[in-house]
């Protein structure tokens, strides 16, 4: 989901590539324009209505307020977020430093299903 709030109100919207940039880049700049930043993902199973599995996944990241010119459609929060390790825009990731770094997303979600697939 792509919601952010904007406007008088504090709407409620589902925000397309332009908004989500404009609206986190003001978040960012209103933290000195650079930040420490954590996405965390969710996964669940469900065996049957009495046996769920859930975990939660934490990736650190570092948000800034000046864009990268490069911009992934669909994916614009990439070109304001620093990789740590290669002190890169994600959205200037080289296709194997993108790979890299899904690869390692990836794991984590594989290792949750193989765990929790051989309890059933």
């Amino acid at each position: 989901m792509r919601r952010i709030y904007i406007g008088k109100n504090n709407q409620r919207v589902e925000a397309d590539d332009k908004q989500m940039l404009e609206y986190y880049t003001n978040k960012v700049g209103m933290l000195g324009g650079k930040t420490k930043a954590l996405w965390i993902s969710a996964i669940a199973l469900t065996i049957s209505p009495e046996k769920t599995y859930t975990e939660t996944f934490t990736r650190e990241t570092i948000m800034v307020s000046e864009r990268s010119a490069t911009v992934n459609e669909g994916e614009p929060l990439n070109s304001i977020q620093i990789d740590p390790v290669t002190g890169k825009y994600l959205s200037d990731l080289t296709k194997d430093e993108l790979l890299s770094l899904q690869k390692q997303g990836g794991e984590r979600y594989i290792g949750f299903m193989k765990k929790h697939l051989q309890e059933i």
